[in-house]
């Protein structure tokens, strides 16, 4: 489609121009920086460079992901009933007097989040466009560890206890909540926390050692039978059983946070490895928007130990002695599936250049061979990226002032052309326009003039007639003066129209861009 002529923008100072030489040696597609994928995107070809904004060659901001969570981690340890005197159901057996049935989860501490995943510096996204068949999103790897994975963690326990004496035989459960919220004298201080940065996206995952300190020093709880008694409402249950009962348990487990993909929502594929790119339709716009999605995931692995101590003194008013059969440690894996990570999702902004050329001819009118006559000639930069700019002609006839320029975000550019005509009659050419404009690296408009007067000399002693440009028409026999051409419909010496040569020509107006 064709575009209207747009208007013409408040200036701004401009950027200091590049050295011509640099930019000259830039063609069309080299305007923008070297990256490869495929058609589908995803990880595919050789990914861009990082980013150097400065070179108007791509386009690159900081997106500040941070996720964490107060939820319990799907980490749930059952021991069974220990001692485990059958390989199979029954739990319970007569050998075995007093058995622990523990199940621990790995909870908030207080109102600390359970984990941290925090990559807000660092995390640049960039856009580079080396052709015109779509933006080609990647993501820059700094090398400082700015990012964080923090695990902050203690241990939530439930149990049951179950008793296989002559003078009592039973079971109680005592539920977390129970133990925690309402038992007096209950002692849960369990703290396991640890962090290790990372260099942002962390698609090549960040370990960290999260370990609880020695299991003598690990009390979770200490309770006494009395207090047990009034919990499970059994009544004069604190008048069967005396003694106490504590709990101690340590975790050694290694946290891993991975990145496993980077989503540019609207485009095709998603970015799954540090390296990867994926693929965003090209358009024409001042800016590239579109919503982020990424996703990452945790993996633990390590164990934990668990020692139940439990001392009894009485049973039903009879004094008894009967402690708890193991005095170490218990060991039990800390496995499960992975942990999904997905963070909010968010707007990335990123600016592009936007370059219009005129969408009409520029007429220098009449023009005597030899002489010359210069216009000024409007360049717009929509964009809110900086532009560059290189100017040919295909007539040497029509030249641009300058071989190449740079100029601001939302600017315009004054490109000054001579007409300096070396032909007789209507002559016409096209400025070619090579930008960094990404759906529109190519541009053109047609500038023309009428040569008035003889054909000159050519500096290698040839005539400058040729068949590119058309010539004034001789004067009729008969003819006096005048301007030695003839108007379409005119009388001898009447100087020519140069719409209406134009027109005989074949000329039409230049689009100014895309289709």
């Amino acid at each position: 489609m064709k575009y209207q002529p747009r208007a013409r923008m408040a200036r701004r100072p401009r950027l200091p121009l590049l050295a011509a030489a640099g930019l000259l040696a830039l063609s069309a597609p080299a305007l923008a920086q070297d990256g490869g994928t495929d058609a589908a995107g995803g990880d595919a070809g050789t990914p861009p460079a990082v980013c150097d904004p400065t070179t108007l060659l791509c386009s690159s901001t900081l997106v500040k992901q941070a996720m964490d969570s107060h939820d319990s981690l799907p980490i749930n340890i059952d021991t069974g009933w220990v001692p485990k005197c059958n390989p199979s159901p029954p739990d319970h057996c007569s050998s075995q007097k007093i058995q622990v049935n523990a199940k621990v989860t790995f909870d908030p501490s207080g109102a600390s989040p359970i984990y941290v995943v925090d990559m807000q510096k660092g995390a640049n996204i960039q856009v580079t466009w080396p052709d015109t068949s779509g933006f080609v999103v990647s993501l820059e790897h700094d090398p400082k560890p700015d990012a964080q994975f923090r695990i902050t963690h203690t241990l939530t326990p439930s149990f049951g206890l179950y008793f296989n004496t002559s003078i009592y035989t039973g079971e109680i459960d005592i539920d977390a909540n129970t133990l925690i919220n309402y038992l007096p004298g209950a002692q849960f201080d369990y703290v396991a926390l640890g962090s290790g940065n990372f260099n942002p996206w962390g698609f090549d995952g960040v370990d960290v050692g999260v370990k609880g300190t020695n299991l003598n020093s690990s009390k979770l709880f200490s309770v006494t039978f009395d207090q047990l008694g009034k919990l499970v409402g059994t009544g004069n249950f604190n008048n069967i059983i005396t003694g106490d009962f504590s709990f101690d348990a340590t975790t050694d487990t290694t946290f891993t946070y991975t990145t496993t993909s980077v989503k540019p929502i609207g485009g095709t594929g998603a970015i799954t490895q540090q390296d990867g790119t994926a693929v965003f339709p090209m358009l024409d716009q001042d800016y590239l928007e579109f919503t982020l999605q990424t996703h990452g995931e945790i993996t633990y692995t390590g164990n934990i130990e668990l020692l139940p101590v439990i001392n009894i003194n009485s049973i039903a008013g009879i004094g008894i002695t009967l402690n708890f059969p193991i005095s170490v440690g218990l060991k039990f894996p800390v496995t499960g599936n992975p942990i999904p990570v997905n963070f909010p999702t968010q707007i990335v902004h990123l600016p592009l250049p936007n370059v219009f050329v005129p969408t009409t001819p520029v007429d220098f009118g009449q023009v005597d061979t030899g002489n010359r006559k210069d216009k000024t000639v409007s360049i717009d930069n929509t964009g809110e990226l900086g532009a560059l700019l290189q100017f040919s002609s295909s007539d040497p006839q029509f030249s641009p002032a300058v071989q190449s320029t740079q100029m601001g975000p939302a600017d315009t550019y004054d490109l000054g052309v001579r007409f300096k005509p070396t032909k007789g009659g209507a002559q016409k050419a096209t400025i070619t326009v090579t930008s960094n404009d990404p759906d529109s690296p190519d541009q053109e408009f047609t500038v023309m003039g009428y040569g008035r007067g003889p054909d000159l000399p050519s500096p290698d002693g040839g005539s400058n007639t040729d068949g590119g440009s058309a010539s004034a028409t001789p004067a009729q026999s008969g003819d006096t003066g005048g301007c030695g051409c003839r108007a379409a419909g005119g009388g001898p010496g009447e100087p020519a129209s140069l719409l209406a040569l134009l027109g005989l020509a074949g000329v039409a107006l230049l689009r100014r861009r895309r289709d």
